[in-house]
């Protein structure tokens, strides 16, 4: 049972993360493109209100 369990969530997986690469947007960044920060950092007690993304910043080069 839990090795069945183990191979459908690997599978589910294998399947999410394609459907999200391919959404992916451009990672090539041109100078005086405006761009938003992602703050991945885990935090014991993230504030509920408190956004993850920082920004926007141009960049430069």
């Amino acid at each position: 049972m839990r090795a069945q369990a183990y191979e459908s969530s690997k599978l589910y997986k294998e399947k999410v993360k394609g459907y999200h690469d391919k959404r992916i947007l451009n990672k090539e960044f041109k100078p005086g493109q405006m761009v938003l920060l992602f703050n991945s950092r885990l935090k014991l007690f993230p504030g509920k209100l408190k956004s993850k993304w920082s920004g926007p910043f141009k960049i430069k080069e």
